[in-house]
């Protein structure tokens, strides 16, 4: 009995790669591209991987980038929402990524939802951080957990806290990102828009991004939906992802 236990905690305790949700190309006229069901190979089996294979097979994009996302809920707060991406390269060849737009859909109060960089983003993973580290001071496992999210906070902190208004950016023209920050240093290396907006994906393997949002009144987050992520790759070849956001808090 002991050892079913056990086993049962190894499995439900093992480390995930990728998030909830798959992210699905879109065409520019902003309709999801399904192109795995026009290939029977990969339609939906049971029998051979059943959803697991399949998600991933329609979710693909051309270039091969497989992205998936979720909410963290431990980074939740009353005006902040904490969202992680997984950026993984199913492809031989290594892949640059060197800029990202982001925008919500039209259903969206984009005007009074905001993302944080500079010091506000410093700020938040601090105190976020500390509360956590009090509520679960006697967990080990999650303590752990957090030390690279504690290294992220560190990386943002030498900004100028002075004009921290400076720091909230209007989801309504995040898209003007994607054509680079000058002031790189307002957002860490683990951030969406960290490493001067450029990140290397080797062949085969991931890595992961965040983006933190915040709002004065917490119910405008229940107006988020649809959330657009478009990227450059160092080839030219740039492509749209649809991210369904939609969630109950």
């Amino acid at each position: 009995m002991k050892l079913i236990l056990l086993s049962l905690l190894i499995l439900t305790s093992c480390a995930q790669l990728h998030k909830g949700k798959f992210a699905k190309q879109v065409n520019p006229q902003g309709q999801g591209l399904d192109k795995s069901e026009t290939k029977k190979k990969e339609r939906f089996n049971p029998y051979n991987g059943g959803n697991k294979s399949y998600r991933r097979n329609k979710s693909k994009t051309d270039s091969g980038m497989l992205v998936s996302y979720g909410w963290n809920r431990t980074y939740q707060d009353r005006h902040f929402r904490y969202l992680e991406f997984t950026f993984e390269n199913t492809s031989k060849d290594w892949k640059k990524i060197e800029k990202v737009g982001v925008k919500f859909g039209k259903e969206a109060d984009s005007g009074n939802i905001f993302f944080l960089k500079g010091a506000p983003l410093s700020s938040f993973l601090k105190a976020k951080n500390l509360a956590i580290q009090i509520q679960k001071k006697n967990d080990a496992m999650l303590a752990g957990a957090l030390a690279g999210i504690a290294a992220s906070a560190n990386a943002s902190s030498s900004n100028n806290y002075n004009n921290f208004n400076s720091g909230l950016i209007s989801m309504a023209v995040a898209g003007s990102i994607a054509k680079g920050s000058k002031n790189v240093n307002e957002f860490p290396e683990e951030h969406l828009f960290g490493s001067k907006e450029k990140f290397l994906i080797p062949p085969g393997m991931a890595i992961t991004k965040y983006l933190v949002f915040y709002t004065k009144e917490s119910e405008k987050f229940n107006t988020l939906k649809n959330l657009y992520v478009s990227y450059q790759m160092k080839d030219q070849k740039k492509e749209q992802i649809l991210l369904d956001v939609s969630s109950r808090w």
